[in-house]
């Protein structure tokens, strides 16, 4: 008969539970400590996990893959049919009896002239530069938000470094006063007002925390991911769009650039609506093989 020494068992399962209850909460603590969001760190973030910047990105995916078929042919249809089928009498919906009643199968085929599928190609080719002009736009909105929640964030540490120093003054302050009071060279009202000014202040920090907190979590709707802390200098406030000249700010600007694609857009429309309307109608030629009654 074997013999087993050692813990039993049920002895080792709590201490297995444990220390995978460990191992999770060192996890779940060091998950929490993230690193200070820069800048850079806050718009790459915000660019990868934005919703509107995937879906952008599908619809330039979707046009892209639309415009490849624009310019083809369209396939070929399988059309079946039974014709002059009776519906009363003796030989009602019966296929092999009465000798009007036949059965086809065929493919049609519609033919769209060469210059209807150039001009289609044409209008599928500048819905594509429209999608992707949308995108442009969606990246420089989501880029200018997170700039401005990042911005929101690091100017709310900074105010609250600056009321927490000022506590801490107001604090020395108090306990020089106190010292002087003691010295009789101070009286009781210096005491309360410099008691006063502290618990003022101890409010203003208060006030500065919650609005650090309110700034992370508005730059946090914009990472998708929570935000513990930002670092950082702001960045110096440069612009050179208002040195461009009006050619190169419709090709630098985002929503110059979608307008004028919105514009490319709306005219091949109307060239491939007046193709239809005024050019040769299209032909559809059909192969049938068609047999009568048995």
């Amino acid at each position: 008969m074997p013999f087993i020494f050692g813990t039993p068992l049920r002895r080792r399962v709590p201490w297995r539970v444990h220390t995978l209850f460990a191992a999770l909460l060192v996890a779940g603590v060091v998950h929490a400590q993230q690193a200070p969001f820069t800048l850079d760190a806050a718009l790459q973030s915000a660019t990868d996990r934005s919703a509107s910047m995937q879906a952008a990105q599908s619809s330039v995916r979707a046009s892209s893959e639309a415009a490849v078929k624009a310019g083809q042919l369209p396939d070929p249809m399988l059309k079946a049919g039974i014709d002059n089928l009776p519906v009363n009498g003796p030989q009602r919906f019966t296929i092999g009896q009465d000798f009007m009643t036949m059965r086809r199968i065929g493919i049609e085929q519609e033919w769209v002239s060469g210059e209807k599928r150039q001009l289609r190609s044409a209008l599928a080719d500048e819905v594509v530069g429209r999608e992707r002009a949308d995108y442009l736009v969606q990246l420089a909105n989501v880029r200018q938000q997170t700039s401005t929640a990042w911005l929101n964030a690091v100017y709310a540490k900074q105010a609250l470094a600056l009321q927490q120093a000022l506590r801490d003054h107001m604090h020395h302050e108090l306990e020089a006063t106190k010292a002087s009071y003691r010295g009789a060279k101070a009286s009781t009202a210096d005491v309360v007002q410099a008691q006063v000014m502290l618990a003022q202040t101890q409010d203003q920090v208060l006030k500065a925390q919650q609005t650090y907190q309110t700034a992370l979590i508005g730059l946090s709707r914009w990472t998708a991911v929570p935000v513990s802390d930002v670092t950082g200098e702001p960045p110096a406030p440069e612009s050179f769009v208002s040195s461009l000249p009006p050619d190169e700010l419709r090709l630098s600007q985002p929503t110059l650039v979608a307008a004028a694609d919105d514009i490319a857009v709306a005219d091949a429309d109307t060239a491939v609506a007046d193709s239809a309307y005024f050019g040769e109608r299209d032909q559809r030629f059909r192969l049938n093989v068609i047999s009568g009654s048995d």
